[in-house]
């Protein structure tokens, strides 16, 4: 669970070990993913931002889905079979 508190570009910025630049440019450009551009959600504070750690790890999420470690395969779709396999198993037995 994360905590209820806002976080600055800074700190932002040493959590994910970017330039502080990045995160702005983020804010207001977004991130480039395969997906297209991912915005990080922020407040206007002053000549500052302010980032609330709930819209961080929905961030984090967005630009870096799960790994295969992090992969539960008990819940993955069943594997499809490939035309070569099918062949295979049809044409030598196995």
């Amino acid at each position: 669970m994360t905590e209820d508190r806002y976080l600055t570009v800074e700190e932002v910025a040493e959590r994910l070990r970017r330039h502080p630049r990045t995160i702005r440019n983020w804010i207001s450009e977004g991130c480039p993913t395969e997906g297209g551009k991912v915005l990080l959600a922020a407040t206007k504070a002053g000549k500052g931002w302010l980032i609330h750690s709930e819209c961080l790890s929905n961030f984090e999420h967005r630009i870096h889905p799960l790994t295969r470690a992090e992969f539960d395969p008990e819940q993955a779709p069943p594997k499809r079979k490939t035309l070569r396999t099918l062949l295979r198993k049809h044409l030598c037995g196995f």
